[in-house]
């Protein structure tokens, strides 16, 4: 398989088209908060949308029995949970609680994303179903350690911010940079790097839900419009290089 595809100007163009469209909401003068806040979660689900159709269209390119489609299919439905909670939290107007519904298939979107990335290391190296719980609840551990570890120290400085609310926003840049590690791992191991394309825009989930968490954290997310813009414009970009990597995966397998 030859493992280059080059992404067309169009569709570059197009993305920053929406990139630009994203941020020129948050800067519309005289645009209430609350309005400003239901446009930008509208394209914040039409971008996640848009990357679950072109998971799913990866997966479907493959047979059921094929381990390659087993892994894309867990990654899309993982995605298709990350955007049922972009819908959840469009529907909310006004204040979003903390935590809110819309956790519950966010959190729910990990799960299949290490399903896909553990078929994807029994493809590339077997494993023993031992190892795979040892191994799982290893990381399991370690994030919601690292996030107990985070929350304490941010509450320590906005004691006002729910516990629980802290805790899943600190949980959510470490299982994405959890994620992002290990397939970087595999990448760097195996030379799986037709595959890795998707998994490495996770990166950019990274930085963005640490300054989401960030924000939140210290008060300033949906205080200071200007930080509340920076956020939310790198977690729209998040899932526009998720959809970009899709889209080259998706045309890089049907190639083939």
């Amino acid at each position: 398989m030859n493992g280059r595809y080059a992404i067309p100007r169009t569709v570059w163009g197009l993305s920053l088209l929406a990139m630009g469209l994203f941020v020129g909401v948050g800067l519309v003068p005289g645009l209430s908060a609350s309005l400003r806040d239901h446009i930008t979660a509208l394209l914040i689900a039409l971008i996640a949308a848009l990357t679950c159709w072109y998971a799913f269209r990866t997966a479907r390119q493959f047979a059921p029995e094929e381990m390659p489609g087993r892994v894309w299919l867990h990654f899309s439905r993982g995605l298709l949970l990350w955007t049922a909670a972009e819908v959840i939290w469009l529907v909310y107007w006004g204040d979003v609680p903390t935590p809110s519904l819309a956790d519950i298939p966010w959190l729910g979107g990990y799960g299949f994303l290490g399903a896909s990335l553990l078929v994807q290391y029994r493809l590339l190296q077997g494993i023993n179903p031992q190892q795979e719980r040892r191994a799982m609840a290893g990381i399991v551990l370690a994030i919601a350690a690292g996030a107990a570890f985070l929350t304490w120290g941010s509450h320590q400085f906005n004691p006002q911010e729910p516990l629980l609310g802290l805790f899943i926003n600190m949980v959510y840049p470490l299982a994405d940079l959890a994620l992002a590690l290990m397939s970087l791992w595999m990448i760097r191991q195996f030379g799986a790097g037709r595959w890795g394309r998707p998994w490495l825009a996770l990166f950019v989930f990274v930085v963005a839900d640490a300054v989401y968490a960030w924000f939140e954290s210290a008060g300033f997310y949906d205080v200071v419009q200007s930080l509340t813009l920076i956020a939310d414009a790198l977690y729209f970009g998040a899932y526009l290089v998720l959809a970009l990597a899709f889209y080259a995966q998706y045309h890089l397998v049907k190639r083939a």
